[in-house]
């Protein structure tokens, strides 16, 4: 069972890559105010295209919030935690209650029963017990951690979008030499729905993630190094993100002077 401190470790290191990360872009991350074009790849190696797509402003054109990528990591993180932990009290060890010895005139510092918390195979105390490490979440401050994780990785350069997944065959050795040699060899693949070739021949590759754009997810996006997204997904994710624009939009000055990237 981990410990909150290790997730919390975990979480500085990745907050830390992720910094340095930004630091080259940290000006590029200005919101901008039209649709940015982006070129339409292909994984394939005998297929090119010439298609531009257009990313919406509102979804791949947001500040950087770092602010808002911790809040949503975090809750992110203890919401997977196990919470199986379980230690037994001084009630629940098995052993007689029958007191060691008598109070007085043993020279010896007064006992109870054997099961003490301070003894040898006694009770724990204050231990853990099984419990839900989850807590809510605001639904705005999800949806705006979601566009501002795409909007830097758009603003880093390392997003991607490709035609589809769909490959003509399922040989691992192929696609992993085919993603190796277009730099995608440590990236996050989200299409429309699973592609269940694509995710027989990337199973057992290191670093490759394929998820559907209905589970895409601020921790898995900031965790690979690139994020690649087919046209279904970007349709998707971009209705999914502008059903209601209820959303906290621009970070106040306390704010803005906490997002500073060193």
């Amino acid at each position: 069972q981990s410990t909150w401190g290790s997730w919390h470790g975990m979480f500085r290191a990745l907050c830390a890559s992720f910094s340095r990360r930004c630091s080259t872009v940290a000006a590029a991350t200005v919101r901008f105010n039209e649709h940015k074009p982006i070129k339409v790849e292909s994984i394939r190696d005998a297929v090119t295209t010439d298609r531009v797509l257009l990313l919406h402003k509102d979804v791949f054109g947001m500040p950087l919030r770092q602010d808002i990528l911790h809040q949503t990591v975090v809750w992110q993180l203890a919401k997977r935690r196990a919470g199986t932990a379980c230690t037994k009290e001084r009630g629940e060890v098995a052993g007689s209650t029958r007191k060691l010895y008598m109070q007085k005139k043993t020279g010896q510092a007064r006992a109870g029963d054997k099961k003490a918390g301070q003894r040898r195979g006694g009770g724990t105390i204050h231990g853990p017990k099984p419990r839900s490490y989850a807590y809510p979440l605001n639904r705005k401050v999800r949806r705006l951690a979601l566009r501002t994780a795409l909007s830097a990785k758009f603003a880093q350069g390392r997003l991607v979008v490709v035609d589809s997944l769909d490959l003509e065959s399922s040989k691992t050795k192929l696609i992993a030499s085919t993603l190796k040699s277009k730099g995608l060899d440590d990236a996050l693949f989200v299409d429309g729905d699973v592609s269940p070739v694509f995710k027989q021949a990337t199973s057992n590759i290191y670093k490759v993630l394929h998820l559907p754009a209905g589970g895409l997810n601020v921790y898995d996006i900031l965790k690979r190094k690139t994020l690649v997204l087919t046209e279904k997904a970007v349709q998707t994710l971009t209705q999914r993100l502008l059903s209601g624009k209820d959303w906290i939009t621009e970070p106040t000055e306390n704010q803005k002077s906490a997002n500073v990237v060193e």
